[in-house]
Order: C-alpha cells, then structure tokens, then sequence
C-alpha cells in the first residue's frame, strides 16, 4: 500500500491546496471523499485546480471583493449622513390609540412630542 499519498478532499483548505501545487510537481491528483476513508472520487489536473483556486480567490477576485467592500462602506456612510441630516430636520411624534367611545370612531392619532420627550396617550 503506497503511503503519503498528496490527495484533494472536501477538507482541503486553501492553504493545503497551496502547499500541494507548490511542494509536488504531479500532473493530476486523486479526489477523495475524505482523508479518514480515502475513497477514489476522481482525480483532477494541477491546470484546472490552478485555473478554479485562481477564480474563486486569485487577484481578480479579491480586487472585486474589495470593490464590493468599499462600495458598502460608502453606502453605509452616505445612510449615516442622510439619518444624521433627518435626525437633526425630523420631527418626534407620538402615536396613541383613540377610545372606541371617542365620536370619531377610533383610530391613531399623531401628535408632536415636546422636549424630544416620548409620551403616549
């Protein structure tokens, strides 16, 4: 039985990826199911390995992750300036309940709250 097999598996990190590009020249390497029960899935060419790692986390990649980022960020900045701007212009409310007796018939009244202090009615 051969030992120190290099081997993918659904377990394999980016860092054990690496490590069997860099440190082995094959050509191909097995798939299995795990490391524990070494089951033959497949096998899968070094070329195609370095063209799905280089997709999934290369630089091309990662410049659009930071782009995405950076475009959050302005987002959330620009929503605190626009709440900050309507906290300082907005007017405090209270809601409350109208009584069923009322002769309107009920319903929600608005009203301003005075010394941004919060009271229901």
């Amino acid at each position: 039985m051969v030992k120190n097999v290099k081997f993918i598996s659904w377990l394999s990190t980016y860092k054990d990826l690496k490590d069997l590009l860099d440190g082995s020249g094959h050509s191909s390497y097995p798939l299995v199911d795990s490391p524990e029960n070494m089951v033959l899935l497949g096998s899968m060419q070094r070329g195609e390995l370095e063209y799905l790692m280089e997709k999934k986390i290369g630089r091309a990649r990662r410049l659009i992750v930071v782009a995405e980022r950076k475009m959050r960020e302005r987002g959330a900045e620009e929503e605190d300036r626009e709440m900050r701007a309507m906290g300082q212009n907005a007017t405090i409310v209270s809601f409350h309940r109208q009584s069923e007796g009322n002769s309107e018939g009920g319903g929600i009244t608005i009203s301003p709250v005075a010394d941004g202090k919060l009271t229901l009615k």
